[in-house]
């Protein structure tokens, strides 16, 4: 490398204000030149001016990235919002103004997200299976909104409370068709519904429980009386066979 001219350029590159460049190139020199004093100097210099550019140049990306921000935000353009938020992350990821408007945008977006027609519709019609899964689904992409966490434990009790609607309105029909098969004395069927509509409920239908005891006690008092009048009937002919010596007959 030719000193001289190699000296000029290091000067003309901080007279730029380009230290960056300038260190570079002043480093590259060194190792030509061991012993010289001046760029031993010059490297701890410009490691110090870019160290301080590059702080300055921070605080002003910084600076206009939050300006862009809130322009973005009152737009109402917040995913590109975010984005701006996660560029200036990179730069600084503790900076607490930019997780302010971070989360700011997240509300936003979600906010935009809930006053969706299709979410008032299912709303509206009581679709809440459906609200729970978008819920969930804005929950994975914006986890610091607790509104999300609020609507969900909500949403969890309404999908409740019209389950057991659903399962006490299937109840009382079922147990007027219990009680309809009952009256005609249809004791094995009660017992087959009964057990179902209990599986159903999961045991909460107390007439359920007390038809279903009085129908089994009525079907082994139905399989006794059957039981006698077979016995009954065969007795004769039982007889019979045992005086034509055609069937054997063991005497009680």
């Amino acid at each position: 490398m030719d000193y001289k001219l190699t000296l000029k350029q290091i000067k003309a590159l901080a007279k730029k204000g380009a230290f960056d460049q300038a260190l570079q190139l002043t480093i590259a020199l060194k190792q030509e030149h061991q012993s010289d004093q001046r760029l031993h100097r010059w490297i701890n210099k410009f490691k110090v001016k870019a160290k301080n550019q590059e702080a300055k140049a921070a605080v002003n990306f910084i600076k206009n990235g939050i300006k862009t921000i809130k322009s973005l935000r009152k737009s109402k353009q917040f995913e590109l919002a975010i984005k701006a938020c996660d560029e200036i992350f990179e730069v600084d990821p503790d900076n607490a103004k930019v997780k302010v408007l971070r989360n700011k945008c997240a509300i936003d977006i979600v906010d935009q997200n809930l006053a969706d027609q299709l979410c008032r519709t299912w709303e509206q019609q009581k679709e809440y299976e459906k609200l729970y899964l978008f819920y969930q689904k804005l929950l994975k992409v914006f986890p610091e909104v607790k509104k999300l966490k609020i609507l969900i434990k909500a949403t969890e009790q309404k999908i409740i409370i019209e389950d057991q609607k659903r399962k006490k309105a299937f109840a009382e029909a079922s147990l007027v068709k219990i009680n309809q098969m009952f009256a005609e004395g249809k004791y094995e069927p009660v017992i087959e519904a009964c057990k179902e509509l209990l599986k159903y409920t999961h045991q909460g239908s107390t007439e359920a429980i007390k038809l279903l005891k009085l129908a089994q006690k009525e079907n082994e008092k139905e399989i006794e009386a059957h039981t006698y009048e077979f016995m009954r009937n065969q007795l004769p002919l039982l007889r019979k066979n045992y005086e034509d010596k055609t069937e054997p007959m063991i005497r009680l």
